[in-house]
């Protein structure tokens, strides 16, 4: 699958179950095809966002036609008032005063210990990092 520059796009790290998982879970919602859901390593899918790996190692990317970048919660924010009803409501939580710096702090969190994550898997782990043994 190939992104299209008509629509928008969220860009997720397709090495990472617990990302897979979460985009999956994304695509279910979007039953109207408002945007596509794309693993950042689908041929192409960079140049046509305007990023680069290290950018996408780092957190999700949501960007739209226009060439507006959405990056981390953001990113997830910028996808879910796409999706409108109750997730559009939601989304809109992000730009209160003191969430935005929350969410952006937790999404930060989660990005970094992501192959600790439920549906993770070895492949998750960022360079540099291992796995710890729980004893």
């Amino acid at each position: 699958m190939s992104h299209s520059s008509q629509q928008s796009v969220l860009i997720f790290d397709g090495d990472c179950g617990f990302c897979t998982r979460t985009a999956q879970w994304l695509m279910r919602q979007n039953t109207h095809q408002r945007f596509e859901v794309l693993p950042w390593q689908t041929p192409g899918v960079l140049a046509q966002a305007g990023l680069n790996q290290q950018q996408v190692s780092e957190a999700a990317w949501y960007v739209d036609p226009d060439g507006r970048q959405y990056r981390g919660a953001g990113a997830i924010n910028a996808a879910f008032a796409a999706l409108g009803g109750i997730y559009g409501l939601m989304s809109l939580a992000y730009h209160l005063p003191g969430l935005k710096q929350t969410e952006d702090l937790v999404y930060s969190w989660v990005a970094r210990n992501r192959y600790r994550l439920p549906g993770s898997t070895a492949a998750c782990r960022l360079p540099g990092q291992t796995r710890q043994s729980s004893q």
